[in-house]
């Protein structure tokens, strides 16, 4: 699935590490790198490397935080956890979600990969 995300949005040859943890090591890197006390659903961290230039970044998930959002939102929680991995991934590609313009440009995105993949996976399905 990642592979047809990375196609998606144009990503050839990069690397990207994915860390799927629980709510406590969350907040512990929120507290640590982004000096947030709290929970989150997705971090990245942009990372280059001059030794690995194809190496973007780390994407870390709480897997806790997207079964509980899934509840929340009343969604599957393979789509709340992919759409986390997504929001990632364009963070990684230079999105921001911190002003109002920047996350609906975010948000389209984020659906755009997400209505490519149903369709995708609609169509392996009927193979």
């Amino acid at each position: 699935m990642l592979q047809a995300v990375y196609k998606l949005l144009g990503i050839r040859s990069k690397r990207i590490s994915f860390l799927l943890c629980d709510n406590r090591l969350i907040v512990s890197l929120n507290q640590k790198f982004l000096h947030r006390r709290r929970v989150t659903d997705v971090i990245a961290f942009a990372l280059h490397d001059t030794f690995e230039p194809e190496y973007v970044g780390e994407v870390a998930v709480s897997v806790q935080e997207a079964l509980r959002q899934s509840k929340y939102y009343g969604v599957s929680w393979h789509d709340e956890m992919l759409l986390y991995l997504i929001h990632g991934i364009l963070h990684l590609l230079g999105y921001d979600d911190i002003r109002k313009k920047d996350r609906l440009l975010m948000r389209k995105k984020e659906e755009y990969v997400l209505k490519a993949l149903k369709t995708i996976t609609v169509k392996t399905r009927d193979i």
